[in-house]
Parts: structure tokens; C-alpha cells; sequence
């Protein structure tokens, strides 16, 4: 190999085969995370017990926004509740009722034993549970709190003013 090629070729950025597959990984998450965002899904955390076993506090739900009538019993359902103050709740539909333009539903955690009852117009929208990634809600709340994001920021700040003065000394 000829002197200047060796040079060039020594010259490029490597990046090793781990950052590689790491970064590429990331990548496609990235695509599909925002294709399923357009087409209307939604990622939330789950923040309590109230649905175990079959959707645990800190699991990620996948949900898909609805027309009423398309929901049944048995569906998982994310809806804004109005005795929470419109904070959103994930509850299974015990029973739905179509009455006047409205749907009427009663909803119920798994582990819980009270119900909720609300309704919602026939053009309205509610959020029906597609899937559940178990246990990714809590890297994803922890990353989301107000502490972590003023260090990352600070720290991050530190990095690149570090690496700007290194350079000019």
C-alpha cells in the first residue's frame, strides 16, 4: 500500500463494531418510534399497581387512538379522568353503552374494586392498549425528571466547554 493511502486510511474516524451496532440499533428504534407516532400510537408510562398482573407499574403501554364504537369489553383503555383532575388512567371496560350520541363506559383496573364511569361523544377518541414493553417506563421517567435534565444539561455544558478550552490551549 502506497504511503499517502496509508496515511488517509490511518487518518479517518474508526468506529468500533459495539458503537456501531449500538448506534445503528438506536437508529431504527428512532424510525420506528416516530412511523408509529404518525400513524397515531402513543407511548405512556404506567405509574401504578392498578392494572397487575397483566400491565406492571414502570411497563411502557403502546396505544392506539380509537373511535368509541370500536371499543368492546375486555379492550384496555387509556381515557382522561375527570375525578383525577383529566390526568390520563389505563383501566380495563367492563361494559360500554351507545345512548344519544354518547358512549357511556365503566372501566376497572385489574386489581382494583371500584369502577369509574364516564362517556365520551361518537366523534370522540380514546386510547386502546395495543401492547405493553414491560419494565422501560422507569430509565424513561427517571430520564424525563426535572434533577437528571439540569445535570445532563450542566454536564454536558462542562464537556463541551472543557474540550473548547483544551483546544485553544
Amino acid at each position: 500500500m502506497d504511503a499517502t493511502l496509508q496515511a488517509r486510511a490511518s487518518a479517518r474516524p474508526r468506529i468500533p463494531g459495539v458503537s456501531l451496532v449500538v448506534l445503528g440499533t438506536l437508529t431504527i428504534l428512532l424510525f420506528v418510534m416516530v412511523t408509529m407516532m404518525v400513524a397515531g400510537f402513543r407511548f405512556l408510562v404506567v405509574r401504578s399497581g392498578s392494572m397487575e398482573p397483566a400491565i406492571g407499574t414502570g411497563d411502557v403501554v403502546v396505544v392506539k387512538t380509537v373511535r368509541p364504537g370500536e371499543v368492546a369489553p375486555g379492550d384496555v383503555v387509556t381515557f382522561r379522568d375527570a375525578t383525577r383532575e383529566g390526568s390520563l388512567v389505563t383501566h380495563r371496560v367492563v361494559s360500554v353503552e351507545r345512548r344519544h350520541g354518547r358512549y357511556d363506559f365503566v372501566t376497572r383496573g385489574d386489581a382494583n374494586t371500584g369502577q369509574e364511569r364516564w362517556s365520551v361523544g361518537a366523534e370522540g377518541t380514546i386510547g386502546v392498549v395495543r401492547s405493553a414493553i414491560p419494565m422501560v417506563g422507569y430509565p424513561l421517567h427517571w430520564l424525563g425528571s426535572a434533577t437528571v435534565r439540569v445535570v445532563l444539561l450542566v454536564g454536558g455544558s462542562i464537556l463541551v466547554g472543557g474540550a473548547l478550552l483544551r483546544r485553544v490551549w
